[in-house]
């Protein structure tokens, strides 16, 4: 969700975390979007928006395909998904438990995407029970996190967890506030 974020050319990213993203992890960005078209389709397994021709195989400048990630993590929670094109008027909502769509409709945004995973792994509990304990989990989260911000100073990232603590990345490093 955070390579999709970053590819949609947002100047401003957004990850919020509760229980160490066990209960709930948000990405929100200010990116391109998606058209509703697309939507569905960014859920579906082997999808990409990202390669349109046998070309762009050899020219690929993106972190990832949301065809693989995003199909997975649909899979095992219980995902929202609103995203608004800065083209468009509406933005679209689309609401998916387990792989099954729940619900499809237009809401009112900002331009860019919000993804909203909750419960993740719901509906696998034996593979929830591999999960390591929740200062292992948001350790690797925040890792992840500060790699991405490293890597693209141009972009803000901030990082809320479910206690009120975050930091936020700015050109000059991490700055962490804590509640």
């Amino acid at each position: 969700m955070l390579d999709n974020a970053i590819d949609s050319g947002a100047d401003d990213i957004k990850i919020i975390i509760k229980n160490a993203g066990k209960a709930l992890i948000q990405v929100i960005d200010n990116g391109c979007g998606m058209g509703k078209s697309d939507i569905p389709l960014c859920f579906q397994r082997h999808a990409t928006s990202k390669i349109s021709s046998v070309d762009d195989l050899y020219n690929i400048h993106t972190l990832g395909f949301r065809g693989e990630a995003m199909a997975s993590i649909g899979s095992v929670s219980q995902i929202t998904m609103k995203t608004r094109r800065h083209e468009d008027e509406t933005g679209w909502e689309y609401e998916l438990w387990g792989g099954e769509e729940r619900s499809f409709m237009p809401t009112p945004m900002e331009a860019g995407t919000s993804v909203l995973v909750r419960n993740l792994f719901f509906n696998v509990p034996a593979r929830r029970a591999f999960l390591k304990v929740d200062s292992t989990e948001l350790r690797h989260i925040i890792i992840t996190v500060q790699q991405a911000a490293l890597a693209h100073p141009e972009i803000g990232f901030e990082l809320i967890d479910g206690t009120g603590s975050f930091c936020r990345s700015h050109q000059h490093g991490w700055t962490y506030l804590w509640s």
